[in-house]
């Protein structure tokens, strides 16, 4: 995590590149409760599908992709969330 640092570099591609473009960066809470759940997706994904997978070439992969997609979304089960306030303020010591 490096803010500044990434930003700058950022910034210093598009002026070196000549990109016609404007980066502007956006930091956000690594501990954000819909990170864990795209994280989780994400994890569900290496597992079940990339892992340990080889494709041939990315029209294939993305394929793939797709199709675990299609597949997952038809028995969609939502998170069930077990982290309570309470156990947040218990670690936080502010019981």
């Amino acid at each position: 995590h490096a803010p500044k640092q990434l930003e700058n570099w950022l910034q210093e591609q598009v002026r070196l590149h000549q990109w016609p473009l404007t980066v502007q960066v956006y930091w956000l809470p690594t501990n954000a409760s819909w990170l864990d759940q795209i994280e989780i997706w994400f994890s569900v994904l290496q597992r079940k599908l990339l892992s340990p997978n080889h494709f041939h070439c990315t029209d294939e992969l993305a394929h793939s992709i797709m199709e675990f997609i299609r597949c997952e979304n038809l028995s969609p089960k939502p998170i069930c969330w077990t982290y309570t306030v309470i156990k947040l303020e218990a670690k936080l010591g502010t019981l």
